[in-house]
């Protein structure tokens, strides 16, 4: 296994920064679930040095809100936004579990796709302008490690749940060496919850708290409506994980 290799693979696949393709070599990079994390430690990284730039301009609230919320859209071109308009444009299909499947692969996107969408910006915005509203430097900081926790538990659970189909890109990435997948993205999710409870253990607790709820429920979601998950329903539990999460702080403050 080369990790420089499966580290391009996972830079070019989940997300828009260009690698070349000799970094990658011709061969299928097959352990790159294990580096998408680190894309979103990349994200938090680039949102962390956003929130010091609007501090040091005295920038508003609303900004940072936008500029925050653009920054994973801008860097990953919506990867995983897209799996969660697939998924919801499915569901509230109300049709088969074969025509959901179906649903998913149609590259059009719904009224219902829509519907989500603008629901889950009104949220996403009401949070977190609540949260930039009223956090300390510390809360910030956790506020950056959200993506990177939501995409270790993203997959986890790649690894451990059922697929609904056995071809796709979902089985295709998991394929090869789980347990050694597995122990690299626990050992990484385990390092970015202990690194937020020594900043702040109310608001570790919280997301701990949020994202094992949110986890069992994505179980029995795509077990309910799909059989089992899908690469679109990877993309909707990082999208809607990292909501979950963010509602959590804003539960650490009120409380």
């Amino acid at each position: 296994m080369n990790p420089f290799r499966n580290l391009f693979a996972a830079l070019s696949f989940y997300s828009r920064i260009p690698v070349p393709a000799n970094w990658i070599g011709k061969e299928r990079a097959k352990y790159m679930l294990a580096f998408l994390p680190l894309i979103g430690l990349l994200i938090g990284g680039c949102a962390y040095l956003f929130f010091l730039l609007c501090e040091n301009f005295a920038l508003s609230v609303p900004c940072m809100v936008l500029g925050y919320s653009a920054l994973p859209l801008l860097i990953t071109g919506g990867f995983h936004l897209d799996g969660f308009l697939d998924v919801e444009d499915a569901v509230r299909s109300y049709k088969s579990r074969e025509e959901k499947l179906k649903i998913l692969k149609d590259a059009h996107i719904g009224a219902f796709a829509v519907i989500a969408f603008v629901t889950y910006a009104l949220l996403w915005g009401f949070a977190l302008f609540f949260l930039l509203e009223r956090s300390s430097r510390e809360e910030l900081v956790i506020l950056c490690l959200l993506f990177f926790i939501s995409r270790a538990a993203c997959g986890i659970s790649s690894l451990v749940l059922q697929c609904a189909k056995q071809d796709g890109l979902l089985k295709e990435e998991t394929k090869d060496c789980k347990t050694g997948m597995l122990i690299a993205l626990s050992l990484q999710l385990f390092a970015g919850l202990a690194f937020a409870a020594i900043i702040d253990w109310r608001s570790a607790t919280w997301i701990i708290v949020m994202l094992g709820l949110f986890f069992l429920y994505y179980a029995f979601f795509c077990r309910k409506h799909f059989g089992g998950i899908t690469g679109d329903c990877a993309g909707f539990f990082v999208t809607v994980a990292e909501l979950v999460m963010l509602f959590g702080l804003c539960a650490a403050v009120l409380f």
